[in-house]
């Protein structure tokens, strides 16, 4: 059923993003003037959206649920990447950091991790760096053919 509800959740807000794509596409000052406004609102979300998560990893890093904190995180992030058919991921916090395990649909698993060093910038940029890692991860995988060459992009 969530998997359901992702799907018609991630359709709601493709259909939104293309109505603000028409919307900014449009020729002369006002498509100008609208993709500006859109950038300055998008831009001041993610600013806000990074504080709240670096302060919220500032008060949590002083207990032992800073790298649970951080899986969850990247749990989150993952929700963002759009998983071909078949694929699936695990995120867990440890004692000394963050393992991230993607299974590809024919039972390949990839596994990564990285320790925590406490400083919430780093630790949210590596976060990053881990999605972006299971996006590319997931390309590779899928452009490799079915003798286990890889073809041509």
């Amino acid at each position: 059923m969530s998997r359901l509800r992702d799907q018609e959740a991630k359709k709601r807000q493709l259909q939104e993003e293309n109505d603000i794509l028409l919307a900014i596409g449009k020729e002369g000052k006002e498509g100008d003037k609208l993709f500006k406004e859109h950038q300055k609102l998008s831009d001041k979300e993610s600013e806000v959206k990074r504080n709240i998560i670096l302060e919220e990893l500032e008060v949590t890093k002083r207990n032992r649920g800073y790298n649970k904190f951080l899986a969850d995180l990247l749990k989150d992030r993952l929700r963002t990447v759009a998983f071909p058919e078949g694929w699936t991921h695990m995120e867990a916090g440890s004692d000394r950091g963050v393992v991230m395990e993607l299974k590809s649909p024919d039972g390949r698993i990839f596994r990564s991790a990285f320790a925590s060093v406490k400083d919430p910038l780093y630790d949210l940029n590596a976060i990053d760096n881990f999605a972006l890692r299971a996006e590319n991860t997931i390309e590779k995988v899928n452009k490799l053919n079915h003798n286990g060459i890889w073809t041509a992009s």
